[in-house]
């Protein structure tokens, strides 16, 4: 689904899910005031539900400050693969700096719709996105988008496949010539001692 988000649930969203005030809940978190022991053990089993962690950095959420970053995929052969592998470092992610505004908003393009990915980046643009995360389902076209990104002071890491030029903050993937020497010398302890 275009545009899906990840991100952890705030005090208030708890709130209205259980129907209890954010003010009761607050008391529970930090130990204060007077909550009897069932409301109490409610609003825990809702933290514990919604693996809700106490904010360590309140002053930016009181400012409502917002950390979107758009992550742009596509429907891969080997989806099956990474994607659990990139939902997992999202999901850490989150865990890690979600109380200080961070926010994922996946776009999945289909792989046979060569334009999708661009149209995605656009749209996550408008949207007042700027910084990305691309797995660049056609490297080569991605180069110009990448620059025009970098242009406009935005971040840009690319994931998996290296985009022509150096328009990125940085690249996360596999070293062709490492992985050629591992595989090299991995082929080589497989092979008989005389090597036939």
């Amino acid at each position: 689904m275009p545009g899906e988000s990840y991100r952890r649930m705030t005090l208030e969203e708890i709130a209205e899910k259980i129907h209890i005030s954010r003010t009761t809940i607050y008391n529970v978190v930090n130990n204060k005031g007077s909550v009897s022991q069932k409301t109490r053990r409610i609003v825990l089993d809702a933290l514990k539900e919604y693996h809700y962690i106490p904010n360590q950095n309140a002053r930016d959420l009181a400012m409502n400050k917002r950390i979107p970053i758009a992550l742009l995929d596509y429907d891969s052969l080997n989806a099956t693969y990474f994607r659990p592998a990139i939902t997992r470092g999202v999901e850490q992610a989150l865990e890690k700096y979600g109380d200080n505004g961070m926010e994922v908003k996946v776009y999945t393009a289909n792989r046979n719709v060569p334009d999708e990915q661009r149209d995605f980046l656009h749209i996550a643009r408008q949207q007042g996105i700027r910084n990305f995360v691309i797995v660049a389902a056609n490297p080569g076209e991605m180069k110009e988008e990448a620059r025009r990104l970098r242009a406009e002071g935005c971040h840009v890491v690319m994931l998996s496949k290296p985009v022509p030029g150096n328009d990125y903050d940085a690249f996360i993937g596999i070293d062709d010539y490492k992985a050629g020497t591992v595989a090299g010398e991995l082929m080589g302890k497989m092979l008989p001692e005389h090597g036939t």
